[in-house]
């Protein structure tokens, strides 16, 4: 399966210089020059140095949206999948819910076992100080 972070690799086959801005970012290939992009910048390179190559021929400017001219520039330029993703898949929306969800009980739950811990420790039932008093002794035997 194709993702956008797959690693293509990229040749500008051309005798010029190219370049292209992402995220005002400049991304220059020398001609000749092989480079190695995420596939969603490279696919970006690839159609404006598609461009770039089919407008220099002024016969050939009705092939701009001509799908086997440019398929023909393609195969020049992209050299192939160097490294597919292997990050995690993108979460549905359905999972991130979920997951978000568990994190804020987890949360809830360790606020809560931290107040336990914090209070004092109590006994149960009657205090120490009544134990005497319930044996009928007092103070004065």
């Amino acid at each position: 399966m194709e993702d956008p972070n797959d690693l293509i690799e990229v040749v500008n086959p051309s005798a010029r210089d190219f370049g292209v801005n992402w995220d005002n970012v400049e991304h220059m290939i020398r001609a000749g020059e092989k480079k190695i992009y995420q596939r969603y910048i490279a696919e970006h390179i690839c159609k404006h140095l598609t461009d770039r190559e089919i407008l220099k021929n002024k016969k050939d400017h009705d092939k701009l949206n001509d799908g086997a001219t440019r398929d023909k520039w393609k195969d020049k330029i992209i050299v192939g999948v160097m490294q597919q993703f292997q990050g995690d898949k993108p979460m549905t929306e359905g999972e991130r819910v979920a997951r978000q969800t568990e994190i804020v009980n987890e949360q809830y739950e360790a606020r809560i076992k931290a107040l336990e811990d914090a209070r004092p420790n109590q006994t149960s039932g009657k205090g120490d100080t009544e134990s005497s008093s319930a044996t009928g002794t007092s103070a004065k035997e």
